[in-house]
């Protein structure tokens, strides 16, 4: 059987597109458009690989890099969400012996390669046969099939919250939200807890204005009397809406609007014909116990790490004391 490892770049490939519709569902942090804005606004260098097997694909997962001292490190962006390496054998046993032989090569690829499974997702042994790094992490996603129901599911005060902000007539849902508005917002949720947002002003403001460029993200928000009481990030992709960031104001109207505008993610994209609302991680108790009473379900997800040597992991753990204050609050 001939082998062959393809390194595909950015941009529209036949060889890829194929691997695509070999596979169930892709995170949206595969998208093209993603690619785009990880490159364009925070300067990742995105590298697909590709594992064929007489000519057909087996494995492949997208990789964010970047350059230090001459390496190559791949990490998972703050706002991906997910970055799997998929295989596409229809049986378990060659899918992670597949997965771990494209594992082999990504290991000889980069000093440093991180990567987090779809929620759910059984194939992290292949990561355990090639001595990764595994943290055991968790995602909130909420099932929108039918809003009512998850409704009924909620915890009791969060359900009588939610009527009564649907029922204000004073809290109005606007379809985009303005990113100066929306930091202002951040600014004040993080502050609150002595640190600062993920991204500077004009990080933030050059990452919105990418996502509603390409079509990618929509940014609505809930406004009173002309002033923005809270906004958020949702990027709808496959038969989940995506969750990357909520913010209000901090008091008892901001709070009502952030459910109301949780209300209006959920219906609009539930009449649209996804499933789920993913709210993303649940690692924080607080912020877990919040999405558990929105009737969010808990979902296993690894995330998976391989350095190479003692210098790589000293770079990663410099990064990872700096990622401790880039946690999504909401």
């Amino acid at each position: 059987m001939a082998t062959e490892w393809l390194d595909i770049p950015a941009g529209d490939d036949s060889r890829w597109r194929h691997f695509l519709h070999e596979v169930p569902a892709v995170p949206f942090s595969w998208d093209e458009r993603f690619l785009t804005v990880m490159h364009r606004v925070f300067r990742y260098h995105p590298r697909r690989l590709l594992l064929l097997e007489n000519n057909q694909p087996r494995a492949g997962g997208v990789f964010f890099v970047r350059r230090r001292l001459g390496k190559e490190f791949s990490t998972v962006p703050f706002f991906a969400f997910y970055l799997p390496v998929i295989a596409t054998a229809p049986s378990v046993y060659h899918r992670m012996n597949d997965v771990a032989q494209f594992l082999e090569h990504v290991e000889h690829q980069f000093h440093m390669a991180e990567c987090v499974s779809m929620p759910g997702t059984p194939l992290c042994l292949p990561y355990v046969w090639r001595g990764w790094e595994i943290q055991v992490q968790a995602s909130g996603l909420l099932p929108i099939g039918d809003p009512e129901e998850t409704l009924q599911a909620m915890d009791s005060e969060e359900r009588r919250l939610i009527r009564k902000a649907r029922k204000m007539e004073s809290l109005t849902v606007i379809p985009s939200t303005p990113a100066a508005a929306f930091y202002d917002l951040l600014q004040g949720v993080y502050g609150r807890h002595d640190k600062k947002p993920p991204l500077s002003r004009r990080q933030f403001e050059r990452f919105i204005t990418a996502l509603k460029e390409t079509e990618l993200g929509v940014v609505p928000g809930i406004e009173a009397n002309g002033m923005l009481q809270a906004a958020t990030v949702v990027i709808p992709y496959g038969n989940t809406v995506y969750g990357l960031m909520l913010a209000r104001r901090l008091d008892t109207t901001g709070s009502l609007a952030a459910l109301k505008l949780i209300w209006h993610v959920m219906t609009t994209y539930s009449a649209a014909g996804l499933e789920w609302y993913d709210l993303g991680g649940m690692e924080i108790p607080s912020i877990a116990q919040f999405k558990l009473k929105l009737g969010a379900l808990p979902r296993v997800v690894y995330r998976c790490r391989f350095i190479r040597n003692r210098q790589a992991r000293m770079l990663r753990n410099l990064a990872s004391l700096k990622n401790k204050t880039l946690r999504n609050l909401w």
